[in-house]
């Protein structure tokens, strides 16, 4: 399904220096993918449709049925992705019947792909791609380009200072900051909130009332727009953190809790969360952590019918040390896994993670690079060989791979007990997904039961998992 897929990697926009400017150099935004197209290998936007090269070096773009429309809007000269930063209103060109745009691959341009459902009320789906350089055969003949692209683009940056707001029966006014890179932006509101703009900061009012409800104020900057709950209650409820982080040696961390309600009651979400009520004061206090991974609770603080969640999260506490051996969990530095192939003594080797998805081909491959930055990736054919061996115990008893044996068995659930124990989910008899492509639509996949690698299309449900060295 993604063909293109040839080389990708995710950078952070960390210092953007006037990216609206094309003549300015700007770091790629995160989610960049560098890409080949051709007439043999496209960008594939998952349930939408594909971006091509055709020649004589135009663009040839296609929708995945009747009912998309697909387009393409060249912005011009820019040095680079980063530099698109606004959807175009106008400007696009749709491909005639045989999918071609008329529209030139030009290096150093920068593009905005349109997909938009038609008689559909969802807005359209935007790819932004930059040209970067030519491919050529060794006769100077151009078979394709080099591209940088980003999807789902959404251009517009908006972010309000809040998600709700509470006022007392007695009402009220409160402010909302508004932050966004549009030209402008509007508001709109149920008729019994009064708001105003003063700059960018939004005053909210609201007059005496004796009844409680609930509406909402829609702030929107160009596609953007942010629902902001508001809330007449007879009851005031507010806490003075509504996150903890504790160390994982323990600490104690104190909540002020501020009501107008005559009493106030609190729940924790697990055993290892010890709270002591104290006037106004919530002591919240953890011990030492002995856990293998992360902790993440709550405390829900109660007012009649107001309810507060306090979240409560504590790093592992628990580090393993080499040597390892397969089928040992290794958790070092907020990593954790199950050891399934060792190396120089068990001093180093290869881990598999403690979960797994099921989904299409894409939606795997998403879901592992959602990891990278810990080291995590979507495991070749090749590693999917080597976790089955040490998954049933064949790295430990080579040469006996046709054995249907007890030994197999007893590999197996030592391995997924050790998954299970440690939080995690055991691995099924099943498909699972490899990174390596068969062909454009299909890539290579492990079966978990009899060891068979086999070819799926990209569109089937199979399993993924993440793999990682150490």
């Amino acid at each position: 399904m993604l063909a293109a897929f040839l080389v990708c990697g995710c950078k952070k926009n960390d210092d953007p220096v006037n990216p609206s400017n094309p003549d300015t150099p700007v770091a790629d935004p995160e989610g960049t993918i560098t890409a080949n197209i051709s007439e043999t290998t496209h960008i594939n936007v998952p349930e939408f449709g594909t971006i091509a090269w055709v020649n004589p070096n135009n663009f040839s773009l296609s929708s995945s049925n009747d009912n998309i429309l697909v387009s393409i809007c060249d912005k011009g000269a820019m040095k680079g992705l980063g530099n698109i930063v606004k959807i175009p209103e106008t400007g696009y060109t749709v491909p005639t019947s045989d999918i071609i745009t008329g529209v030139a691959c030009q290096i150093g341009h920068g593009y905005v792909i349109k997909f938009e459902r038609q008689q559909s009320t969802n807005p359209p789906v935007f790819v932004r791609l930059y040209v970067e350089e030519t491919i050529t055969n060794a006769f100077d003949e151009i078979l394709g380009t080099k591209v940088k692209y980003q999807y789902p683009f959404e251009a517009t940056m908006l972010t309000v200072s809040a998600d709700s707001l509470s006022f007392p029966v007695n009402g009220g006014t409160k402010t909302l900051d508004i932050t966004t890179d549009a030209a402008d932006w509007t508001y709109s509101s149920n008729s019994w909130i009064e708001a105003s703009r003063e700059g960018n900061v939004l005053l909210v009012s609201v007059a005496p009332d004796v009844n409680n409800r609930t509406g909402n104020i829609i702030i929107t900057a160009n596609e953007k727009q942010h629902i902001v709950t508001v809330e007449v209650s007879s009851t005031m409820l507010t806490v003075s953190k509504e996150a903890l982080n504790f160390p994982a040696n323990g600490v104690t961390e104190t909540v002020i809790v501020t009501t107008d309600a005559t009493e106030w009651s609190y729940t924790c979400s697990d055993t290892w969360i010890q709270a002591d009520q104290q006037g106004n004061r919530l002591s919240v206090t953890l011990a030492a952590s002995n856990f293998i991974l992360e902790q993440i609770g709550s405390i829900t603080v109660r007012a009649n019918e107001q309810t507060k969640t306090i979240t409560v999260k504590q790093p592992q506490g628990i580090t393993t040390e080499p040597p390892y051996n397969i089928g040992d969990i290794y958790a070092q530095d907020g990593v954790v896994g199950v050891v399934y192939q060792v190396s120089n003594g068990g001093y180093s080797g290869m881990i598999v993670s403690l979960n797994e998805m099921e989904g299409y081909f894409f939606q795997a491959q998403e879901w592992c690079l959602g990891f990278a930055s810990s080291g995590w990736y979507m495991p070749s054919i090749g590693d999917l060989e080597a976790l089955y061996a040490g998954f049933c115990g064949l790295s430990e008893y080579p040469g006996e791979q046709q054995n249907a044996s007890v030994i197999y068995k007893a590999a197996r659930d030592r391995f997924n007990a050790t998954l299970s124990g440690n939080g995690g989910t055991p691995i099924t008899e099943d498909w699972y997904w490899s990174s390596t492509e068969y062909s454009n639509y299909s890539h290579w996949g492990q079966s978990f039961s009899s060891g068979e690698q086999d070819s799926y299309y990209d569109d089937y449900d199979n399993r993924c998992r993440c793999v990682r060295n150490f």
